[in-house]
C-alpha cells in the first residue's frame, strides 16, 4: 500500500515543467556556454523537489579529460550531478537511478541548437519526479539510493563512465542500476508500453521490472534488443554491475531524436513518461528496502478511529516480510503492524484456512 500511494503522487504536470525548463536552454551540448550552465539548472530542480526535507545531499561531480572511441582527448567541464539518500544501513549496496543531462543534434547546429526534450530532459524529469515525491512523503530506504545526472553521454557515455569507473576502483557495491533515457514518445500517441532492453542489461533487473510491471501499473511491456546506440547503463555493466534500461519502442523511438525538433511540441506520450516514474519508485522501494513513508501516520490514524467506533477489524494492516538467511531451513519474519499493537503471535495452523493454532 506504501508503494501504491507513492506512485499515485507522479504528476504529469510537474515532470513537464522541468523537461520545458531544460529544453529551453537551447543546448546541453557539454561543451557550449549553454551545456555548462546546465549542471547548475538540473541542481535547482533537485534542490526545489527535495524543499526542506532531510537526508538528501545534492553534490557535483567533476569530469577531467578522457579519451574517446577515435582515442582522442576530449576535456570534459561539464559536471555531473549526484543526488543521495542515505540508507539506514549505509554498509548495504547502493541503488542507484541514472538519466544524462546533456544534449545534441546530428550535424553543426549542436553548438546551438539541442533542445533535448526527450533526448534526455525526460529522463531527468523523471528523476527529479521521483526526488520529489519520496522528499514530500518522507520516505526512508534500508539502502542509500543515488539519483545521478550525466554530463558528456552523446560523446561517448563520458560521465557515467567515469563515476561508474571510479565505484568500481572504491569498492562501491550496487545493488542494481536504473537507467532513464527517452521516455516521452510512441509511435502511436498515447501509447504506454514499457520497452525493457536486454542488450547490455540484467536478466534479474528485468525480471524484477516485469514483476513490478505486473503487480503495479497493469503490464502492458515488451522485453526487446537495442539493435544500435547506447546508453549510460553500459558504463555500469562493463564495470561488472547489475542494470536494466527500460526504454521507449526501440524499433519506433523518437523521430525528432538529435534534431532541432525534439521539443515539447513532438512528445506524445507523457503517460509513459508517468509510468516510468512509477516504475521507478516501485524500483527503489523493492530494492531499496522501504522502511517508511508519511503513510504510516495515516494507518494510526485509521486505527484510532476505529478503535473509536468499535471497529478493530485489523487485518489488513499487519504486514509480514519473510527473509531467508544463511542458514538452510530457517528464515526470518518481520511483522509491520500499526501503532497501538504491542502484541502479535505467530503460531502454526492446520491449513491456511483455519485460525486454530
Amino acid at each position: 500500500a506504501s508503494v501504491s500511494a507513492l506512485m499515485d503522487q507522479v504528476t504529469q504536470s510537474e515532470m513537464l515543467a522541468s523537461i520545458t525548463t531544460l529544453q529551453d536552454l537551447g543546448t546541453r551540448y557539454y561543451n557550449t556556454t549553454a551545456g555548462l550552465s546546465a549542471p547548475a539548472t538540473v541542481k535547482a530542480l533537485f534542490e526545489a523537489a527535495i524543499g526542506t526535507a532531510t537526508g538528501f545531499t545534492v553534490a557535483e561531480f567533476e569530469h577531467d579529460t578522457f579519451d574517446n572511441s577515435a582515442g582522442n582527448a576530449i576535456q570534459v567541464d561539464q559536471d555531473s550531478l549526484i543526488v543521495t539518500l542515505e540508507g539506514t544501513d549505509p554498509s548495504l549496496p547502493r541503488v542507484i537511478f541514472g538519466a544524462h543531462l546533456d544534449s545534441t543534434v546530428s550535424g553543426s547546429l549542436k553548438q546551438n541548437v539541442a533542445p533535448g526534450a526527450d533526448d534526455d530532459a525526460t529522463g531527468i524529469a523523471t528523476l527529479v519526479e521521483m526526488v520529489r515525491i519520496l522528499a514530500a512523503s518522507g520516505a526512508r530506504f534500508q539502502r542509500t539510493i543515488e539519483f545521478q545526472a550525466y554530463a558528456a553521454e552523446e560523446v561517448g557515455l563520458l560521465g557515467s563512465k567515469d563515476i561508474a569507473e571510479t565505484y568500481k576502483e572504491q569498492g562501491v557495491k550496487i545493488a542494481g542500476m536504473f537507467q532513464i533515457d527517452m521516455n516521452g514518445y510512441s509511435a502511436e500517441d498515447g501509447d504506454t508500453t514499457i520497452y525493457l532492453i536486454s542488450t547490455f542489461t540484467d536478466s534479474v533487473l528485468r525480471q524484477s521490472l516485469k514483476d513490478l510491471l505486473n503487480n503495479y501499473l497493469g503490464g502492458d511491456f515488451v522485453e526487446q534488443a537495442l539493435s544500435a546506440g547506447r546508453s549510460d547503463h553500459v558504463s555500469f555493466t562493463d564495470q561488472g554491475y547489475a542494470a536494466v534500461f527500460p526504454f521507449e519502442d526501440p524499433d519506433n523511438f523518437n523521430d525528432q531524436w538529435h534534431s532541432t525538433g525534439d521539443t515539447t511540441d513532438n512528445l506524445n506520450a507523457l503517460g509513459l513518461t508517468v509510468r516510468f516514474a512509477k516504475l521507478g519508485l516501485g524500483f527503489a522501494s523493492h530494492y531499496g528496502g522501504l522502511t517508511a513513508t508519511s503513510s504510516t501516520a495515516d494507518v494510526a490514524a485509521e486505527y484510532t478511529a476505529a478503535q473509536a467506533t468499535g471497529n478493530e477489524s485489523l487485518g489488513n494492516d499487519l504486514k509480514l516480510a519473510v527473509i531467508d538467511t544463511a542458514t538452510d531451513g530457517q528464515v526470518n519474519i518481520g511483522v509491520g503492524a500499526p501503532e497501538g499493537i504491542v502484541r502479535v503471535e505467530l503460531c502454526v495452523t492446520a491449513s491456511a484456512t483455519t485460525t486454530q493454532c
